[in-house]
């Protein structure tokens, strides 16, 4: 569902989807990473430096850690 919306361009509803699924599994770091993804696509910085800082608690060996954690600097360069 979160894809279909993604693609249909329905972001505020892809962001309400993984919230729901983070609802329901808020260990899953993927998730979070996604949600900052897309919160910093949207602009909202705050809730993107709050996802991408629970993603990077949560997973130590994942693939993108070092670009997450380099974009996290950006948007909180970008908040101060």
């Amino acid at each position: 569902m979160k894809l279909r919306q993604l693609q249909g361009g329905a972001h505020e509803a892809a962001l309400a989807t993984l919230d729901a699924m983070l609802a329901l599994a808020p260990n899953k770091a993927e998730l979070w990473r996604e949600s900052g993804l897309l919160h910093a696509r949207r602009g909202h910085l705050g809730a993107a430096k709050a996802a991408f800082e629970r993603f990077l608690a949560l997973d130590h060996g994942h693939a993108e850690r070092h670009h997450i954690a380099a974009v996290l600097q950006d948007i909180k360069g970008r908040l101060n």
